[in-house]
């Protein structure tokens, strides 16, 4: 029985794998935790294109954050790190330039590390979510006056890294009074703007080098949120067809047998499906709406499955609609404690079929 299973899982993996052929993108690794020289394998062996930290003050997750602290991740203090013990391009997935952060303070701390290590260093922004900024600051304003915010700062920091000479800054959010990098950035910094909505999507294409979609299906993303980008984009004179188109998410292979149980224990690692979930900033409720998302509602866009061709599929289905960039966050080593086997199965049975 084992051995008509297995074949039939070799002839389900070979016509997937022809059908998807041809479709091509790069792919991100999402650092979960602190285990760089993990994701440093990942990279060198496996032959994922780059390393993505998100950058978090308080966790999505009560229980989880709390059984594992390494989870509230700083991509400040994470960031160099990484660079130093790696080659690869690294990038944070994402920062918040608007609130927590002075837009000033996130172009010099960049620009030093474009000095440090040019050419490798990818800066994503996005407008935040309630659990990292009310703790910190006090206050989350509507999503409208954060777009403007992150319009603002995403100005401010492009002025610091190309000026030759002072600048003042006044704009209805941040003010700057004669202020300049000495040290600049030694290369060019891509700026990722993170989208979850059209309207996030069109200020993507407006002021951004790339897009970073979210929690979004493929026919989303195809219909509702590439045009956006790609009009806008137009519009600021870029050409969409250069410029990267992300998708973030999260997921992995998991056991059949395990699998129902497991989903509903990973609903805390995609809290956001819930659409209460970014307005809300204590993790112990947020665990709470986490409860109330249904398989159906994670899967959607996370792929949380049983076999490697169902992974291969997924991420197939978003190169197809135009994705050239898939950022995972990949939860396979929570099953699968043997690295070499998770190394096997992306080198061997997804990249060669998948990866540019």
């Amino acid at each position: 029985m084992h051995l008509v299973f297995a074949k039939n899982a070799k002839i389900l993996l070979a016509q997937t794998l022809s059908k998807v052929d041809g479709m091509k993108a790069r792919f991100g690794y999402v650092l979960g935790n602190l285990s760089i020289d993990y994701a440093k394998r990942m990279v060198e062996e496996a032959g994922f294109d780059s390393i993505w930290l998100y950058d978090h003050f308080m966790h999505w997750s009560h229980k989880d954050g709390v059984r594992n602290p390494e989870l509230c991740m700083m991509t400040l203090a994470v960031m160099p790190i990484v660079l130093d013990r790696t080659s690869c391009p690294v990038g944070a997935s994402v920062i918040a330039p608007i609130l927590r952060y002075h837009p000033a303070i996130v172009a010099q701390y960049f620009a030093q590390l474009d000095y440090l290590y040019p050419n490798r260093v990818i800066l994503g922004v996005g407008t935040g979510e309630a659990m990292n900024e009310i703790p910190t600051v006090g206050f989350f304003p509507p999503i409208r006056e954060r777009r403007e915010r992150l319009r603002e700062a995403v100005d401010i920091i492009r002025r610091l890294w190309e000026s030759q000479d002072y600048i003042d800054y006044s704009g209805r959010f941040y003010q700057l009074k004669n202020a300049m990098l000495f040290l600049k950035p030694k290369g060019k910094i891509p700026i990722i703007v993170s989208a979850g909505g059209p309207k996030a999507a069109e200020l993507a294409g407006e002021i951004g080098d790339g897009v970073m979609f979210i929690n979004s299906s493929p026919q989303r993303i195809r219909d509702e949120l590439l045009p956006s980008f790609e009009s806008a984009a137009k519009s600021a004179g870029k050409n969409p067809e250069e410029m990267p188109k992300m998708f973030w998410t999260i997921g992995g292979v998991i056991p059949l047998e395990i699998l129902p149980k497991a989903i509903r224990a990973l609903r805390r690692a995609a809290p956001w499906v819930h659409p209460k979930a970014f307005s809300e900033y204590d993790p112990r409720k947020i665990d709470q709406l986490a409860e109330e998302i249904a398989p159906e509602q994670l899967t959607e866009a996370h792929p949380f499955v049983s076999s490697v061709e169902e992974l291969v599929e997924h991420f197939a289905s978003y190169i197809d609609v135009g994705i050239n960039y898939i950022v995972f966050f990949d939860v396979t080593p929570l099953f699968e404690r043997d690295a070499k086997k998770i190394i096997e199965m992306w080198s061997s049975k997804i990249f060669p079929h998948l990866k540019v």
